[in-house]
């Protein structure tokens, strides 16, 4: 109890930093704050540094975008498949994208990154759910949304960086 006084007592005054086995203990403007796991403290704008990610492979991709139409896909809304990946997942925007098995396997995760300034907000992590039948050697394909054909014809064809993780 006397070091749990002599702690608290430190942070008031000096403004130290105790370090326990599971929490922290810091001080801000007079005020003790306890901060168990990394979640929490995400949750209060803490910030965190992560282990710098490692890649395992990087390739020089084309990136082609698609949709749930029956153009992309061939199926119709009403098919019992309507939206499952190849992994047996549902397609979601910002997370799928289609690729060869044979160069990237399913359920791996990757970083796809773009160098045109107007796709740069595709940059970011992927986990390769699907497959495609013109999605073959270094091709990917990403999964833009439900109903949005206009939008993959305007995508084209891009130049991307992919990163393949552990």
């Amino acid at each position: 109890m006397r070091m749990v006084l002599i702690m608290i007592a430190g942070i008031i005054i000096f403004g130290f930093n105790f370090h326990t086995n599971d929490t922290q203990i810091t001080t801000t403007n007079q005020k003790i704050e306890k901060t168990a796991t990394p979640k929490e403290a995400l949750k209060k704008n803490k910030t965190i540094t992560k282990k710098k990610e490692k890649f395992i492979k990087v390739f020089k991709m084309k990136a082609t975008a698609y949709d749930l139409s029956v153009q992309s896909c061939g199926k119709k809304k009403n098919h019992p498949q309507y939206g499952i990946t190849n992994s047996r997942i549902r397609a979601k925007v910002g997370r799928t994208i289609a690729v060869d098995p044979k160069v990237i396997k399913l359920g791996t995760k990757v970083y796809v990154e773009f160098k045109s300034k107007s796709y740069q907000y595709l940059n970011g992590y992927y986990i390769a759910e699907d497959t495609g039948r013109l999605i073959k050697g270094k091709r990917i394909d990403i999964f833009m949304g439900e109903l949005c054909i206009k939008k993959c014809f305007k995508f084209g064809i891009r130049d991307c960086i992919v990163k393949v993780m552990r």
